[in-house]
């Protein structure tokens, strides 16, 4: 196939901009392969693996692919819950799905259904992707768990261009994201209108003040079904858009002066952390938050760009200056999902290391700070979709 680089092994990749994601997903299924297909985009990896031209399971670096994330926004598990199920997770090493199980908080057949909607999802928005390239490792081993039925992986792609089809025809009349999406008071004159169980629950989103990204946001359904909804409820006439009120400004000053505040929240953490390292490990507590830092940073690559000269962490201090060569819009983004993923390893680490004692040391030196930071910063970190990360930091245990 034309665009196709072959390597050894019977691997292959290309780029996204000259081989269409069908193509290839064609010819895996067509080939009957077994291995794992990478999509790598920008800061996005996600990955899919095959057995036989089947579909047995997939991970994501977005957040919200996770597992428990998913369950969190269909309502299925509590927060408290997912907390407690993560740490047995990391503690056991036993998988998300098996200690849900072992909690007694889902039987065989939902953890399955809810890996089914996990693969699909991370796929899905595969197919949303704009650019990349992809690399197919021949034999590569697939994650655990796998699903219990393996998954066509035509029959996931005609979905996932249905949907490519379908946004395409509304994206360009859709409201603003910072419009108010508000119930229609007028009186409605039409046929029957019919809403199904899905349009509905997200109905019941619209409260008169919440915007449309606001609603995106907290849907349990995914940014395609919310927003194919909110659409057809406007072409209806039964919902209108508002201007919304007026907004702080988060360009210039106000970016540049959120950005900072930032790093320095971060910075706090690696201090904290960093001290009791030395005063319990010295060069040996050093050596960890090395690796944890080269570690994290293979999966957000902008952490690279932030290395010091003896590329064994961040320096801090240049953080704003290296910013400048990220596009603007995706700065304070890219930069705060990195950094959280960073300072989450680095305070979970003293648990393994130096024990509950010393991290419940540094959570409590550390929470006045982020709760400050987290409450003056709430509207502008929202803005940024960055308020969650800021959050759990804040309740991190």
């Amino acid at each position: 196939m034309q665009g196709i680089v072959k390597n050894t092994g019977g691997s292959f990749g290309g780029n996204l901009d000259s081989v269409p994601l069908l193509d290839v997903f064609q010819l895996l299924f067509g080939g009957k392969k077994s291995g794992m297909l990478e999509i790598i985009s920008g800061e996005t990896k996600k990955r899919v693996y095959l057995k036989s031209g089947m579909i047995v399971a997939a991970e994501s670096s977005e957040d919200k692919d996770l597992l428990g994330k998913i369950l969190i926004k269909r309502g299925r598990l509590a927060k408290p819950e997912l907390a407690k199920a993560l740490r047995l997770h990391r503690k056991s090493g036993k998988v998300l799905g098996k200690v849900l199980i072992e909690m007694n908080l889902f039987s065989d057949a939902e953890v399955n259904a809810a890996l089914k909607l996990q693969v699909e999802e991370i796929i899905y928005g595969m197919f949303g992707l704009e650019s990349g390239k992809f690399v197919f490792h021949e034999g590569k081993g697939a994650v655990k768990p796998e699903l219990d039925t393996p998954l066509n992986p035509m029959n996931v792609i005609m979905e996932a261009t249905r949907r490519l089809d379908e946004w395409s025809e509304i994206e360009d009349k859709l409201p603003p994201l910072n419009a108010v999406v508000v119930g229609n008071n007028e009186d409605f004159v039409g046929e029957e209108i019919r809403i199904s169980k899905e349009e509905f629950q997200i109905l019941l989103l619209i409260d008169g003040k919440k915007t449309f990204r606001k609603i995106l946001s907290d849907s349990i359904y995914d940014r395609f079904i919310t927003a194919k909804t909110i659409h057809r409820f406007l072409s209806m006439g039964l919902l209108k858009c508002e201007k919304p009120e007026k907004e702080l400004p988060v360009s210039g000053i106000d970016r540049n002066t959120i950005l900072e505040d930032l790093v320095k929240l971060h910075k706090d953490i690696y201090e904290v952390v960093s001290s009791l390292y030395i005063e319990f490990m010295n060069e040996a507590g050093r050596n960890i938050l090395s690796n944890i830092y080269k570690k994290c940073k293979t999966e957000y690559t902008v952490l690279d760009r932030l290395s010091n000269k003896a590329n064994r962490g961040i320096e801090y201090e240049n953080i704003c200056e290296s910013a400048k060569s990220l596009p603007e819009d995706a700065i304070l983004h890219k930069l705060g999902v990195s950094l959280y993923a960073l300072s989450e390893s680095y305070l979970l680490s003293i648990k393994d290391y130096l024990g509950d004692a010393c991290f419940e040391r540094a959570i409590s030196r550390l929470r006045k700070r982020i709760l400050g930071y987290y409450e003056n910063r709430k509207q502008q970190l929202a803005e940024f979709g960055l308020d969650e990360e800021v959050f759990k930091l804040l309740h991190l245990s």
